[in-house]
């Protein structure tokens, strides 16, 4: 309910809240992240990660690094609509991205910094999407002095796609989506994930796309050729991708 009693979205109340519009609700927040059901301890860290607050970040963090201990460790309260899987740490990636709206503070900087990391630690075992991936793109220093942790976890991801422990979402497609972290700085590197992940899923159309975009994030000879390579695959809704990343990288140079 928004503050006239009319039914609302979480969305507009996160929305609402990132305006100061329901500051009152905060303590009662706090209190159902520790005695609400799994479902509401989980939209309450929603919320209150949204808005920047420090026992969001404080949930979120020791959740993801446990996440066997989580609420809806032993059965899920929010699943993806097309995997059907557990979305709970997405939806929490999502939250951090909307944290991003407060206002910058060096307090905030840090609880995002160590909410991602947190994250990033289960990424190769959870459903991310794209969402992880957008909300460490709000930070540059993913893509500057902490490029190792993103190498990191690109390595865990191909370890498990390389190996027979497959997962029930698209883990190529999330792996994908994470070198748009690391295409701004290491071309060759980059092209190497994107090499292996083309030559064991040639097919994945939406995973062959996403990398076509990623590309378009680096200026490398390298990544150049994995996009003619992508060219020659013959997917039409990927060769059209890559046509315009090459536009793009062209009018960047």
């Amino acid at each position: 309910m928004d503050n006239e009693g009319n039914a609302s979205s979480l969305e507009d109340i996160i929305a609402d809240g990132l305006d100061g519009e329901y500051e009152d609700r905060i303590p009662a927040l706090v209190e159902l992240l520790s005695s609400g059901t799994p479902y509401h301890r989980l939209m309450a860290c929603i919320i209150l990660t949204s808005w920047g607050h420090p026992t969001g970040f404080q949930f979120l963090i020791k959740w993801a690094s446990s996440p066997n201990s989580s609420p809806w460790s032993q059965e899920p309260v929010s699943v993806d609509r097309i995997y059907g899987v557990n979305d709970a740490f997405e939806n929490l990636a999502d939250a951090l991205k909307t944290s991003y709206w407060n206002d910058e503070t060096a307090e905030l900087r840090e609880m995002q910094r160590e909410a991602a990391k947190a994250l990033l630690s289960i990424y190769s075992d959870y459903f991310f999407g794209q969402t992880l991936a957008l909300a460490l793109l709000k930070d540059p220093v993913w893509q500057s002095s902490r490029q190792n942790e993103i190498i990191d976890t690109l390595k865990s991801c191909m370890q498990i796609i390389q190996s027979s422990e497959w997962r029930d979402f698209d883990l190529p497609y999330q792996t994908a989506c994470l070198l748009l972290l690391l295409a701004h700085s290491n071309d060759d590197m980059t092209a190497e994930f994107a090499e292996q992940l083309i030559t064991q899923f040639p097919n994945n159309d939406r995973m062959l796309r996403e990398l076509a975009l990623a590309l378009g994030e680096s200026r490398g000879q390298a990544t150049l050729q994995i996009l003619n390579r992508l060219k020659i695959l013959g997917l039409p809704t990927v060769t059209t991708e890559v046509n315009k990343t090459i536009s793009r990288r062209q009018t960047k140079t």
